[in-house]
């Protein structure tokens, strides 16, 4: 983890610091993720698994969160940094606690017939972590944890694996145990991102979610439009 004291940078550093990658292939990395999705939509998991070997070096490969794993990753992991892992899962979840729609009151809008509003969590919900060049560790909270508030009763975890097809940074897998997850799926990405695959090898899920990317909108923004894809929805996640 890359750290920076504000206090010692100067004007210049502290726009480098803020500054977001930029992208010169969008074009390029837009047709490959058009591809992906129309192939996927005609072939299912084999597209899905050429794909990924194309760009991982692996087929997807599931990675079961179990008490063992996710100690062996906290273990690797310094202590400060996991005292702020808990804190901000304490206050994602706090929040979003606190901010979660109740059912409104009965009312009755005619002599005899009453209606309310309610609320229900969906049956399951895909979540979309980058990981390409950083564990993107915060993106998993504030996608894992609202569903959570929301009771969705299933989370489909995807994250790019390392280089060489290894494990996620331990920082990830860490933050994945302290969000409860019970599994998280190993697929890779076109820049800045990818559907969740769908087939037998990995479940599909109803809602994905994805984080924004300004410098690059148009392949996150792809679910939306491709016509075997699921909705894609906001860092907050899905809330009902």
């Amino acid at each position: 983890m890359k750290r920076l004291d504000w206090s010692d940078l100067g004007p210049r550093e502290r726009e480098a610091a803020l500054a977001r990658p930029t992208h010169s292939h969008d074009r390029e990395v837009a047709e490959v993720v058009r591809r992906i999705f129309e192939e996927v939509a005609t072939e299912g998991e084999a597209a899905v698994v050429r794909w990924s070997i194309r760009l991982d070096g692996q087929a997807p490969r599931r990675l079961e969160l179990d008490a063992q794993t996710v100690d062996a990753a906290r273990a690797r992991v310094e202590r400060e940094d996991l005292e702020a892992l808990e804190l901000a899962v304490s206050n994602v979840r706090r929040f979003h606690a606190a901010t979660r729609p109740i059912d409104s009151s009965y009312v009755e809008t005619t002599p005899g017939v009453t209606s309310k509003r309610v609320w229900r969590p969906i049956g399951e919900a895909g979540l979309y972590i980058p990981g390409g060049t950083a564990p993107l560790f915060s993106t998993l909270l504030m996608l894992a944890l609202p569903a959570q508030v929301a009771r969705v009763p299933r989370l489909i975890a995807v994250t790019p694996p390392a280089k060489g097809g290894a494990e996620p940074h331990p920082m990830m897998l860490a933050a994945a145990g302290a969000c409860e997850l019970k599994e998280l799926w190993l697929v890779g990405e076109p820049r800045p991102s990818r559907p969740s695959p769908s087939g037998p090898a990995c479940p599909r899920p109803r809602s994905c979610s994805v984080p924004a990317m300004p410098m690059s909108p148009r392949p996150s923004a792809m679910p939306r439009a491709g016509r075997a894809a699921r909705p894609a929805t906001c860092p907050r996640g899905p809330r009902s």
